[in-house]
Protein backbone atom coordinates (compact mmCIF):
# COMPACT_ATOMS: atom_id res chain seq x y z
CA UNK A 1 0.00 0.00 0.00
CA UNK A 2 1.17 3.49 -0.81
CA UNK A 3 1.64 5.80 1.96
CA UNK A 4 2.22 9.45 1.52
CA UNK A 5 2.75 12.22 4.84
CA UNK A 6 0.38 14.60 5.04
CA UNK A 7 2.17 18.18 6.59
CA UNK A 8 0.80 21.29 7.67
CA UNK A 9 2.73 24.75 6.56
CA UNK A 10 4.83 24.36 10.31
CA UNK A 11 6.47 20.77 8.44
CA UNK A 12 4.46 19.08 11.61
CA UNK A 13 2.56 15.66 10.12
CA UNK A 14 -0.97 15.92 10.06
CA UNK A 15 -1.95 12.49 9.01
CA UNK A 16 -1.69 10.10 6.23
CA UNK A 17 -2.80 8.88 3.00
CA UNK A 18 -3.15 4.94 2.68
CA UNK A 19 -3.13 4.83 -0.71
CA UNK A 20 -6.04 7.50 -1.16
CA UNK A 21 -7.92 7.98 1.88
CA UNK A 22 -6.78 10.16 4.51
CA UNK A 23 -6.17 9.33 7.77
CA UNK A 24 -5.54 11.50 11.29
CA UNK A 25 -2.43 11.13 12.91
CA UNK A 26 -4.14 10.31 15.79
CA UNK A 27 -6.34 7.51 14.56
CA UNK A 28 -3.20 6.33 12.80
CA UNK A 29 -0.81 6.41 15.99
CA UNK A 30 -4.33 4.94 17.59
CA UNK A 31 -4.37 1.71 15.12
CA UNK A 32 -0.20 1.66 14.34
CA UNK A 33 -0.45 -2.41 14.44
CA UNK A 34 -2.51 -2.99 12.02
CA UNK A 35 -0.62 -0.61 9.30
CA UNK A 36 2.62 -3.13 8.71
CA UNK A 37 4.88 0.04 6.55
CA UNK A 38 4.77 2.16 9.65
CA UNK A 39 6.18 1.78 13.04
CA UNK A 40 6.53 4.13 16.43
CA UNK A 41 10.15 5.20 17.15
CA UNK A 42 11.21 5.57 20.90
CA UNK A 43 10.13 9.15 20.64
CA UNK A 44 6.50 8.36 19.85
CA UNK A 45 6.56 9.60 16.11
CA UNK A 46 5.15 7.71 13.05
CA UNK A 47 7.36 6.79 10.98
CA UNK A 48 8.00 4.95 7.86
CA UNK A 49 9.72 1.39 8.40
CA UNK A 50 11.64 1.23 4.77
CA UNK A 51 12.81 5.16 5.36
CA UNK A 52 11.83 8.67 3.95
CA UNK A 53 7.38 9.00 3.17
CA UNK A 54 6.85 10.80 -0.31
CA UNK A 55 4.84 14.10 1.30
CA UNK A 56 2.20 16.39 0.49
CA UNK A 57 1.57 19.96 2.38
CA UNK A 58 -2.11 19.79 3.70
CA UNK A 59 -3.03 22.62 1.30
CA UNK A 60 -2.35 20.41 -1.63
CA UNK A 61 -4.01 17.58 -0.27
CA UNK A 62 -7.16 19.88 0.54
CA UNK A 63 -7.19 21.01 -2.87
CA UNK A 64 -7.28 17.38 -4.19
CA UNK A 65 -10.51 16.99 -2.02
CA UNK A 66 -12.04 20.11 -3.45
CA UNK A 67 -11.48 18.91 -7.10
CA UNK A 68 -12.92 15.63 -5.88
CA UNK A 69 -16.21 17.65 -4.72
CA UNK A 70 -16.46 19.93 -7.92
CA UNK A 71 -16.69 16.41 -9.92
CA UNK A 72 -19.60 15.15 -7.90
CA UNK A 73 -21.27 18.12 -7.57
CA UNK A 74 -20.41 20.78 -10.49
CA UNK A 75 -23.14 23.24 -10.52
CA UNK A 76 -21.39 26.84 -9.34
CA UNK A 77 -23.28 28.25 -6.91
CA UNK A 78 -23.50 31.94 -5.68
CA UNK A 79 -23.13 31.66 -2.48
CA UNK A 80 -19.58 30.95 -2.80
CA UNK A 81 -19.19 34.91 -3.05
CA UNK A 82 -21.11 35.22 0.05
CA UNK A 83 -18.93 32.99 1.67
CA UNK A 84 -16.02 34.83 0.56
CA UNK A 85 -17.33 37.99 2.12
CA UNK A 86 -17.77 36.39 5.57
CA UNK A 87 -14.42 35.27 5.71
CA UNK A 88 -12.69 38.23 5.18
CA UNK A 89 -14.90 40.89 6.66
CA UNK A 90 -17.30 38.67 9.44
CA UNK A 91 -15.46 35.92 10.61
CA UNK A 92 -15.86 36.78 13.99
CA UNK A 93 -19.09 35.71 14.01
CA UNK A 94 -20.38 32.35 13.42
CA UNK A 95 -21.61 31.71 9.80
CA UNK A 96 -25.01 30.42 10.04
CA UNK A 97 -25.98 28.89 6.72
CA UNK A 98 -29.90 28.22 6.55
CA UNK A 99 -31.76 26.62 3.75
CA UNK A 100 -34.01 23.03 3.34
CA UNK A 101 -32.30 19.78 3.12
CA UNK A 102 -30.42 18.24 -0.20
CA UNK A 103 -29.80 22.03 -1.27
CA UNK A 104 -26.58 22.13 -1.65
CA UNK A 105 -25.05 23.49 2.02
CA UNK A 106 -22.54 20.88 3.52
CA UNK A 107 -21.59 20.17 -0.35
CA UNK A 108 -20.94 23.84 -0.48
CA UNK A 109 -19.65 24.94 2.67
CA UNK A 110 -16.97 21.81 2.04
CA UNK A 111 -15.89 23.21 -1.19
CA UNK A 112 -15.37 27.03 0.54
CA UNK A 113 -13.55 25.37 3.37
CA UNK A 114 -11.01 23.02 1.16
CA UNK A 115 -10.85 25.74 -1.13
CA UNK A 116 -9.20 28.63 1.48
CA UNK A 117 -8.16 26.77 4.76
CA UNK A 118 -5.42 24.51 6.29
CA UNK A 119 -7.06 22.47 8.66
CA UNK A 120 -10.86 21.53 7.91
CA UNK A 121 -12.60 20.05 10.71
CA UNK A 122 -16.02 18.29 9.86
CA UNK A 123 -18.19 17.21 12.57
CA UNK A 124 -21.71 15.55 12.06
CA UNK A 125 -23.87 16.24 14.59
CA UNK A 126 -26.26 13.63 13.19
CA UNK A 127 -24.18 10.77 14.33
CA UNK A 128 -25.00 9.96 17.67
CA UNK A 129 -21.49 8.76 18.56
CA UNK A 130 -19.97 12.64 17.52
CA UNK A 131 -22.73 14.43 19.00
CA UNK A 132 -22.36 12.80 22.36
CA UNK A 133 -18.77 13.39 21.83
CA UNK A 134 -18.70 16.75 21.46
CA UNK A 135 -21.43 17.58 24.22
CA UNK A 136 -19.27 15.33 26.87
CA UNK A 137 -15.88 17.75 25.96
CA UNK A 138 -18.30 20.75 26.55
CA UNK A 139 -19.39 18.76 29.94
CA UNK A 140 -15.84 17.38 30.80
CA UNK A 141 -13.68 20.52 30.46
CA UNK A 142 -15.02 23.63 32.36
CA UNK A 143 -16.65 25.02 28.75
CA UNK A 144 -12.68 25.75 27.83
CA UNK A 145 -12.80 25.88 24.41
CA UNK A 146 -9.47 25.34 23.42
CA UNK A 147 -10.06 22.08 25.64
CA UNK A 148 -13.11 21.13 24.05
CA UNK A 149 -11.30 21.18 20.30
CA UNK A 150 -8.28 19.60 21.58
CA UNK A 151 -10.34 16.72 22.79
CA UNK A 152 -12.82 16.50 19.74
CA UNK A 153 -9.46 16.33 17.25
CA UNK A 154 -7.54 13.78 19.14
CA UNK A 155 -10.96 11.89 19.92
CA UNK A 156 -13.35 11.69 17.27
CA UNK A 157 -11.48 13.28 14.37
CA UNK A 158 -8.43 11.09 14.94
CA UNK A 159 -6.22 14.73 14.30
CA UNK A 160 -2.64 14.92 15.95
CA UNK A 161 -3.81 18.68 17.40
CA UNK A 162 -5.93 21.46 17.40
CA UNK A 163 -4.59 24.63 15.29
CA UNK A 164 -6.00 27.10 16.65
CA UNK A 165 -5.56 29.84 13.60
CA UNK A 166 -7.45 31.34 11.08
CA UNK A 167 -6.06 29.14 8.72
CA UNK A 168 -8.46 26.29 10.65
CA UNK A 169 -12.03 26.25 10.13
CA UNK A 170 -14.33 23.88 12.11
CA UNK A 171 -17.72 23.05 10.03
CA UNK A 172 -20.89 21.64 12.44
CA UNK A 173 -23.35 20.13 10.58
CA UNK A 174 -26.88 19.36 11.38
CA UNK A 175 -26.75 21.79 14.42
CA UNK A 176 -30.21 21.52 15.55
CA UNK A 177 -29.35 17.66 16.48
CA UNK A 178 -28.09 19.46 19.56
CA UNK A 179 -28.88 22.16 21.97
CA UNK A 180 -25.71 22.19 23.79
CA UNK A 181 -23.60 22.22 20.90
CA UNK A 182 -25.74 25.14 19.46
CA UNK A 183 -25.44 27.19 22.95
CA UNK A 184 -21.62 26.64 23.12
CA UNK A 185 -21.31 28.34 19.52
CA UNK A 186 -20.60 32.04 21.11
CA UNK A 187 -18.30 30.53 23.18
CA UNK A 188 -16.15 28.81 20.53
CA UNK A 189 -15.83 32.49 18.95
CA UNK A 190 -13.95 33.04 21.23
CA UNK A 191 -10.86 31.15 19.03
CA UNK A 192 -9.15 32.16 16.32
CA UNK A 193 -10.28 29.36 14.09
CA UNK A 194 -13.48 30.52 11.98
CA UNK A 195 -16.74 28.44 12.86
CA UNK A 196 -19.79 27.71 10.18
CA UNK A 197 -22.53 26.20 11.28
CA UNK A 198 -25.58 24.80 9.24
CA UNK A 199 -28.54 22.18 9.45
CA UNK A 200 -31.42 21.13 7.33
CA UNK A 201 -34.22 21.55 10.01
CA UNK A 202 -33.49 24.74 12.23
CA UNK A 203 -37.19 25.14 12.48
CA UNK A 204 -36.02 23.33 15.66
CA UNK A 205 -33.88 26.01 16.52
CA UNK A 206 -36.40 28.66 16.30
CA UNK A 207 -39.64 27.04 18.06
CA UNK A 208 -37.77 25.07 20.98
CA UNK A 209 -36.82 27.16 24.12
CA UNK A 210 -33.65 24.83 24.65
CA UNK A 211 -32.07 26.62 22.11
CA UNK A 212 -31.09 30.38 23.26
CA UNK A 213 -28.09 31.62 21.47
CA UNK A 214 -28.48 35.22 21.84
CA UNK A 215 -28.59 37.53 18.14
CA UNK A 216 -25.16 39.30 17.15
CA UNK A 217 -23.20 36.24 17.18
CA UNK A 218 -24.13 34.70 13.79
CA UNK A 219 -23.45 36.08 9.89
CA UNK A 220 -26.85 34.41 8.44
CA UNK A 221 -26.75 33.28 4.86
CA UNK A 222 -29.42 31.00 3.12
CA UNK A 223 -28.79 28.54 0.66
CA UNK A 224 -31.94 27.90 -1.82
CA UNK A 225 -32.38 26.23 -4.69
CA UNK A 226 -31.18 27.28 -7.90
CA UNK A 227 -32.33 30.60 -9.26
CA UNK A 228 -33.25 31.07 -12.81
CA UNK A 229 -29.43 32.50 -13.31
CA UNK A 230 -27.81 29.46 -11.42
CA UNK A 231 -30.01 27.33 -13.73
CA UNK A 232 -29.03 29.32 -17.21
CA UNK A 233 -25.46 28.71 -15.82
CA UNK A 234 -25.89 25.19 -15.32
CA UNK A 235 -26.99 25.09 -19.10
CA UNK A 236 -24.41 27.26 -20.23
CA UNK A 237 -26.73 30.28 -20.92
CA UNK A 238 -25.77 32.63 -17.99
CA UNK A 239 -24.41 35.12 -20.93
CA UNK A 240 -27.48 34.63 -22.71
CA UNK A 241 -29.18 36.09 -19.89
CA UNK A 242 -26.81 38.66 -18.77
CA UNK A 243 -26.99 40.10 -22.22
CA UNK A 244 -30.91 40.41 -23.02
CA UNK A 245 -32.97 43.18 -23.50
CA UNK A 246 -36.15 43.48 -21.54
CA UNK A 247 -37.54 45.27 -24.29
CA UNK A 248 -37.24 42.69 -26.93
CA UNK A 249 -34.31 43.61 -28.90
CA UNK A 250 -32.49 41.05 -28.31
CA UNK A 251 -32.25 37.85 -30.80
CA UNK A 252 -34.97 36.26 -31.28
CA UNK A 253 -32.92 32.88 -30.31
CA UNK A 254 -31.86 34.14 -27.30
CA UNK A 255 -35.27 34.98 -26.33
CA UNK A 256 -36.23 30.94 -27.27
CA UNK A 257 -33.58 29.30 -25.37
CA UNK A 258 -34.15 31.60 -22.05
CA UNK A 259 -37.71 30.60 -22.69
CA UNK A 260 -37.31 26.42 -22.94
CA UNK A 261 -34.61 26.99 -19.89
CA UNK A 262 -37.82 28.97 -17.96
CA UNK A 263 -40.51 26.14 -18.57
CA UNK A 264 -37.81 23.63 -17.63
CA UNK A 265 -37.06 24.98 -14.39
CA UNK A 266 -40.87 25.22 -13.66
CA UNK A 267 -41.06 21.35 -14.03
CA UNK A 268 -37.99 20.42 -12.15
CA UNK A 269 -37.08 22.85 -9.96
CA UNK A 270 -33.75 23.81 -8.51
CA UNK A 271 -32.17 20.63 -6.28
CA UNK A 272 -29.26 20.49 -7.22
CA UNK A 273 -29.75 16.48 -7.50
CA UNK A 274 -32.07 16.81 -9.27
CA UNK A 275 -30.33 19.60 -11.76
CA UNK A 276 -27.60 17.21 -12.11
CA UNK A 277 -29.95 14.27 -12.67
CA UNK A 278 -31.65 15.72 -15.93
CA UNK A 279 -27.83 16.39 -17.19
CA UNK A 280 -26.81 13.95 -17.28
CA UNK A 281 -30.06 11.51 -18.68
CA UNK A 282 -32.58 14.69 -20.17
CA UNK A 283 -35.20 12.25 -18.53
CA UNK A 284 -38.40 14.35 -16.77
CA UNK A 285 -39.82 11.77 -15.44
CA UNK A 286 -36.74 10.36 -13.78
CA UNK A 287 -36.83 13.63 -11.71
CA UNK A 288 -39.81 13.93 -10.64
CA UNK A 289 -39.52 10.76 -9.57
CA UNK A 290 -36.35 12.04 -7.23
CA UNK A 291 -38.40 15.41 -6.19
CA UNK A 292 -41.39 12.76 -4.62
CA UNK A 293 -38.69 11.06 -2.97
CA UNK A 294 -37.34 14.18 -1.75
CA UNK A 295 -40.88 15.53 -0.61
CA UNK A 296 -41.17 12.35 0.94
CA UNK A 297 -37.87 12.29 3.26
CA UNK A 298 -39.49 16.41 4.08
CA UNK A 299 -41.83 14.86 5.73
CA UNK A 300 -40.53 11.92 7.31
CA UNK A 301 -38.04 13.35 8.76
CA UNK A 302 -39.85 16.73 9.77
CA UNK A 303 -42.43 14.14 11.32
CA UNK A 304 -39.58 12.86 13.57
CA UNK A 305 -39.87 15.80 15.37
CA UNK A 306 -43.07 15.52 16.56
CA UNK A 307 -44.13 14.17 18.80
CA UNK A 308 -47.61 13.33 17.87
CA UNK A 309 -48.73 10.59 15.99
CA UNK A 310 -50.39 12.26 13.40
CA UNK A 311 -48.24 14.82 12.30
CA UNK A 312 -47.24 13.24 9.57
CA UNK A 313 -50.59 13.45 7.92
CA UNK A 314 -51.06 16.82 8.81
CA UNK A 315 -47.77 17.88 7.03
CA UNK A 316 -49.16 16.02 4.17
CA UNK A 317 -52.22 17.92 3.99
CA UNK A 318 -50.77 21.25 4.99
CA UNK A 319 -49.29 20.68 1.41
CA UNK A 320 -51.87 19.75 -0.37
CA UNK A 321 -53.72 22.94 1.40
CA UNK A 322 -50.87 25.11 0.46
CA UNK A 323 -51.35 24.75 -2.91
CA UNK A 324 -54.78 25.50 -2.72
CA UNK A 325 -54.95 28.18 -0.70
CA UNK A 326 -53.15 29.06 -3.76
CA UNK A 327 -56.00 28.58 -5.80
CA UNK A 328 -58.57 30.29 -3.94
CA UNK A 329 -59.98 33.49 -5.85
CA UNK A 330 -59.66 35.90 -2.31
CA UNK A 331 -55.70 35.56 -1.85
CA UNK A 332 -53.98 38.02 0.58
CA UNK A 333 -57.20 39.39 2.07
CA UNK A 334 -58.24 40.06 5.99
CA UNK A 335 -58.48 36.13 6.31
CA UNK A 336 -56.04 34.51 8.76
CA UNK A 337 -54.50 32.60 6.28
CA UNK A 338 -54.01 29.40 9.12
CA UNK A 339 -57.56 29.24 10.00
CA UNK A 340 -58.39 28.59 6.18
CA UNK A 341 -55.83 25.76 6.04
CA UNK A 342 -57.00 24.47 9.40
CA UNK A 343 -60.18 24.46 8.38
CA UNK A 344 -58.84 22.44 5.02
CA UNK A 345 -56.71 20.15 6.77
CA UNK A 346 -59.71 19.42 9.53
CA UNK A 347 -62.48 18.78 6.08
CA UNK A 348 -59.82 16.52 4.57
CA UNK A 349 -58.54 14.44 7.40
CA UNK A 350 -61.54 14.01 9.16
CA UNK A 351 -59.37 14.42 12.75
CA UNK A 352 -59.64 16.22 15.24
CA UNK A 353 -56.87 19.32 14.05
CA UNK A 354 -55.88 22.10 16.39
CA UNK A 355 -55.45 25.48 15.00
CA UNK A 356 -52.44 25.33 16.83
CA UNK A 357 -51.16 22.07 15.24
CA UNK A 358 -51.57 23.49 12.01
CA UNK A 359 -49.44 26.67 12.55
CA UNK A 360 -46.88 24.58 14.19
CA UNK A 361 -46.44 22.52 10.87
CA UNK A 362 -47.00 25.19 8.31
CA UNK A 363 -43.87 27.27 10.62
CA UNK A 364 -41.92 24.34 10.46
CA UNK A 365 -42.18 24.26 6.98
CA UNK A 366 -41.32 27.74 6.33
CA UNK A 367 -38.07 27.47 8.87
CA UNK A 368 -37.55 24.46 7.27
CA UNK A 369 -37.50 26.58 4.05
CA UNK A 370 -39.96 24.25 2.06
CA UNK A 371 -42.58 27.16 1.73
CA UNK A 372 -41.90 30.53 2.36
CA UNK A 373 -44.33 33.76 3.56
CA UNK A 374 -45.83 36.54 1.36
CA UNK A 375 -46.45 39.65 3.29
CA UNK A 376 -49.04 42.15 2.17
CA UNK A 377 -49.80 45.55 1.44
CA UNK A 378 -53.03 46.78 2.07
CA UNK A 379 -54.67 48.91 0.04
CA UNK A 380 -51.22 49.50 -2.30
CA UNK A 381 -50.08 51.14 1.10
CA UNK A 382 -46.69 50.09 1.80
CA UNK A 383 -47.23 51.26 5.78
CA UNK A 384 -50.20 48.99 5.64
CA UNK A 385 -48.06 45.70 6.05
CA UNK A 386 -49.82 42.53 7.15
CA UNK A 387 -47.60 39.33 7.59
CA UNK A 388 -47.57 36.09 6.13
CA UNK A 389 -50.44 36.17 4.08
CA UNK A 390 -49.93 34.26 2.10
CA UNK A 391 -47.58 30.94 1.05
CA UNK A 392 -45.41 29.95 -1.63
CA UNK A 393 -43.57 26.46 -1.71
CA UNK A 394 -39.71 27.46 -2.22
CA UNK A 395 -38.90 25.17 -5.16
CA UNK A 396 -41.07 25.12 -8.18
CA UNK A 397 -40.25 21.48 -8.38
CA UNK A 398 -41.95 20.52 -5.51
CA UNK A 399 -45.15 22.34 -6.63
CA UNK A 400 -44.83 20.86 -10.34
CA UNK A 401 -45.18 17.36 -7.96
CA UNK A 402 -48.15 18.53 -6.39
CA UNK A 403 -50.43 19.88 -8.33
CA UNK A 404 -50.32 16.76 -10.73
CA UNK A 405 -50.34 14.56 -7.53
CA UNK A 406 -53.37 16.31 -6.66
CA UNK A 407 -55.42 16.37 -10.26
CA UNK A 408 -54.95 20.54 -10.40
CA UNK A 409 -56.21 21.73 -14.27
CA UNK A 410 -53.69 22.93 -16.36
CA UNK A 411 -54.55 26.20 -17.03
CA UNK A 412 -54.68 26.77 -12.93
CA UNK A 413 -51.26 25.21 -12.75
CA UNK A 414 -49.36 27.18 -15.27
CA UNK A 415 -50.80 30.36 -13.63
CA UNK A 416 -49.10 28.77 -10.23
CA UNK A 417 -46.15 27.67 -11.43
CA UNK A 418 -45.62 31.06 -13.28
CA UNK A 419 -46.08 33.18 -9.85
CA UNK A 420 -44.54 30.43 -7.49
CA UNK A 421 -41.09 31.35 -10.01
CA UNK A 422 -41.84 35.30 -9.88
CA UNK A 423 -42.29 34.53 -5.63
CA UNK A 424 -38.92 32.89 -5.46
CA UNK A 425 -36.90 34.98 -7.41
CA UNK A 426 -38.38 38.27 -6.25
CA UNK A 427 -37.17 36.65 -2.54
CA UNK A 428 -33.52 36.48 -3.82
CA UNK A 429 -33.53 40.16 -4.42
CA UNK A 430 -35.18 40.57 -0.97
CA UNK A 431 -32.34 38.84 0.74
CA UNK A 432 -29.82 40.78 -0.43
CA UNK A 433 -27.02 41.42 1.82
CA UNK A 434 -27.17 45.58 0.77
CA UNK A 435 -31.07 45.85 1.19
CA UNK A 436 -32.32 47.00 -3.09
CA UNK A 437 -35.76 46.38 -1.85
CA UNK A 438 -37.95 47.11 1.27
CA UNK A 439 -39.11 44.05 4.03
CA UNK A 440 -37.31 41.15 4.02
CA UNK A 441 -40.15 38.49 2.56
CA UNK A 442 -42.02 39.94 -0.96
CA UNK A 443 -45.62 41.15 -0.56
CA UNK A 444 -48.64 41.57 -2.73
CA UNK A 445 -51.07 44.07 -2.29
CA UNK A 446 -54.80 44.29 -2.42
CA UNK A 447 -57.63 47.20 -2.68
CA UNK A 448 -60.60 46.44 -2.71
CA UNK A 449 -61.42 43.88 -5.39
CA UNK A 450 -58.30 44.61 -7.07
CA UNK A 451 -55.65 42.31 -6.63
CA UNK A 452 -51.65 42.52 -7.14
CA UNK A 453 -49.80 39.46 -7.62
CA UNK A 454 -46.59 41.91 -6.25
CA UNK A 455 -45.56 45.16 -4.89
CA UNK A 456 -41.75 46.28 -4.98
CA UNK A 457 -40.80 49.73 -3.17
CA UNK A 458 -37.47 50.62 -4.08
CA UNK A 459 -35.21 51.60 -1.38
CA UNK A 460 -33.01 53.95 -3.06
CA UNK A 461 -35.66 55.83 -4.89
CA UNK A 462 -38.84 54.79 -3.11
CA UNK A 463 -40.43 54.19 -5.78
CA UNK A 464 -43.42 51.38 -5.97
CA UNK A 465 -43.48 48.72 -8.95
CA UNK A 466 -46.41 46.97 -9.52
CA UNK A 467 -45.72 43.04 -10.68
CA UNK A 468 -48.23 41.09 -12.25
CA UNK A 469 -47.59 37.48 -13.87
CA UNK A 470 -49.24 36.50 -16.56
CA UNK A 471 -49.08 32.61 -17.66
CA UNK A 472 -49.85 33.63 -21.36
CA UNK A 473 -49.40 36.53 -23.63
CA UNK A 474 -52.78 37.91 -22.19
CA UNK A 475 -53.79 41.57 -21.97
CA UNK A 476 -53.22 43.93 -19.37
CA UNK A 477 -55.39 43.38 -15.92
CA UNK A 478 -57.55 45.54 -15.12
CA UNK A 479 -56.20 45.69 -11.37
CA UNK A 480 -53.03 47.83 -12.97
CA UNK A 481 -55.31 50.08 -14.53
CA UNK A 482 -57.16 50.77 -11.14
CA UNK A 483 -54.23 51.44 -9.47
CA UNK A 484 -52.70 53.73 -12.47
CA UNK A 485 -56.06 55.62 -12.24
CA UNK A 486 -55.88 55.95 -8.64
CA UNK A 487 -52.04 56.81 -8.16
CA UNK A 488 -50.61 54.01 -6.92
CA UNK A 489 -48.42 53.07 -9.57
CA UNK A 490 -45.02 54.60 -10.24
CA UNK A 491 -44.53 51.33 -12.53
CA UNK A 492 -46.12 48.93 -13.62
CA UNK A 493 -45.25 45.96 -14.55
CA UNK A 494 -46.26 42.34 -16.35
CA UNK A 495 -44.01 39.47 -16.17
CA UNK A 496 -44.94 36.85 -18.48
CA UNK A 497 -44.16 35.25 -22.02
CA UNK A 498 -43.12 38.14 -23.78
CA UNK A 499 -39.74 39.40 -25.48
CA UNK A 500 -41.42 42.62 -23.63
CA UNK A 501 -41.77 46.15 -24.34
CA UNK A 502 -43.63 49.01 -23.54
CA UNK A 503 -47.57 49.33 -25.31
CA UNK A 504 -47.79 52.62 -27.29
CA UNK A 505 -51.39 52.58 -25.40
CA UNK A 506 -50.40 51.17 -22.26
CA UNK A 507 -48.56 52.95 -19.48
CA UNK A 508 -47.51 49.04 -18.55
CA UNK A 509 -43.76 47.61 -19.26
CA UNK A 510 -43.81 44.19 -20.15
CA UNK A 511 -40.91 42.15 -19.59
CA UNK A 512 -40.04 38.07 -19.82
CA UNK A 513 -41.09 36.18 -16.50
CA UNK A 514 -37.40 34.82 -16.30
CA UNK A 515 -35.91 38.53 -16.13
CA UNK A 516 -37.91 39.20 -13.29
CA UNK A 517 -35.18 39.85 -10.48
CA UNK A 518 -32.06 39.68 -12.80
CA UNK A 519 -33.13 42.57 -14.48
CA UNK A 520 -34.81 44.60 -11.82
CA UNK A 521 -35.56 47.73 -11.67
CA UNK A 522 -36.10 47.32 -15.38
CA UNK A 523 -35.98 51.17 -16.49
Amino acid sequence: MKITRVRFSNGDTSGFLLGTEYVGYQAVLNEISSIPELTVNKQGVVRSVKGTLPEVTMRQYNSFRYSALQRNAPLVRDIQGSFSAWQRKYSSMALYLSGARQVGKTTELLKFAYNNYEQVLYVDLSQRGVREAFESAINRTNSSAYLVMSSLCRGILGERYFWNAPSTILLVDEIQESPTVYNYIRKLLSLECHLAVTGSYLGRVVMSKDFFLPAGSTYDLELQPLSFKEFCRAFNAENTLNKIDVFGKSDNNDYVALTKLYELQLRIGGYPAVVQAYKQTGDVDSCVRLIANLLSRFTDESSHYFVDDKSKLIFENVYRAAVFEQLSEKKGTAKLMTDEITNFVKQDTKLPVSRNEVNSAISWLVYSRVLGYCDLYNNGDVSQLLQARRLYFRDCGLLSYLVRLHGVDVASAKGLLAETFVYNELYRLHKKAVPIVANPVPCCSVKNQYELDFLLAECLTGRKFRIKVKSNKGTAPKSLGYYEENGLIDVAVIAGRTRGGKSENENIIRIPIYTVAEKFPYI
